[in-house]
């Protein structure tokens, strides 16, 4: 004989909002990303694993995460030209949506140069990263941005203040 199993499904919740310029004007095609911190129990050790998500705003700058269970998240957006920006510790409620969420990009400086090896000739195949300074790049440049076949380089979304770079 076979015992009935008893499920009781949790409603799920959505978080949406919007990613706007200084000006609140709407950004579209920024890099949203949410993450949600899990305290799971190995070995009798208590360990917190970080799962994320990711999408991209539309053209109204609008985003959504869907089916979300209760708990802390944060959510973190970049977008080409911008600072990254982050919103932490968003509670989402049981079984309600959190909506309404805005996040603002503060405009990002640029560093543009250009890498040239001892005897004059474009650097080609170098690569320029940030060593210190400033919190972030935005996308695209992934901490380091390619020399081109000239030498040249551009780095986005810095944040305003001093900055130490470095070519290899």
């Amino acid at each position: 004989r076979t015992e009935p199993l008893e499920f009781r499904l949790q409603p799920s919740s959505r978080i949406s909002g919007t990613v706007l310029d200084p000006a609140g004007e709407p950004i579209a095609g920024a890099q949203v990303d949410m993450t949600r911190m899990r305290g799971v129990e190995a070995g009798g050790m208590a360990v917190q694993i970080a799962t994320r998500e990711d999408t991209v705003s539309d053209a109204d700058g609008r985003f959504a995460f869907l089916e979300q269970e209760p708990g802390k998240v944060s959510l973190t957006a970049v977008a080409s030209g911008f600072q990254e920006a982050k919103l932490a510790d968003l509670a989402v409620p049981k079984g309600e949506d959190l909506e309404g969420v805005e996040i603002r990009l503060e405009q990002g400086a640029i560093v543009q140069g250009r890498v040239l090896t001892p005897d004059g000739r474009p650097a080609i195949g170098a690569s320029v990263g940030k060593v210190r300074g400033g919190p972030g790049f935005g996308p695209g440049t992934r901490g380091s941005a390619p020399v081109d076949g000239d030498g040249y380089y551009r780095l986005e979304g810095l944040a305003p203040g001093e900055l130490s770079i470095e070519a290899e």
